[in-house]
């Protein structure tokens, strides 16, 4: 199986963010995430490392 890739950047205001996938039962099975931008979290990963690369399985 062959998978499309594609960089996105946005700019984003210090906030707490949910994101999950549309597709029709699949934020059910967990494909979810959520995201604290700026605040005392942990430091983001760099661009490109493995942390910061997501997949599709």
């Amino acid at each position: 199986m062959k998978f499309r890739q594609a960089r996105l950047t946005v700019t984003l205001q210090a906030s707490s963010y949910e994101l999950w996938c549309s597709i029709h039962k699949h934020r059910e099975l967990s494909m979810d995430t959520h995201l604290q931008v700026g605040g005392n979290g942990p430091a983001s990963p760099a661009p490109g490392s493995a942390a910061a690369t997501a997949t599709r399985q």
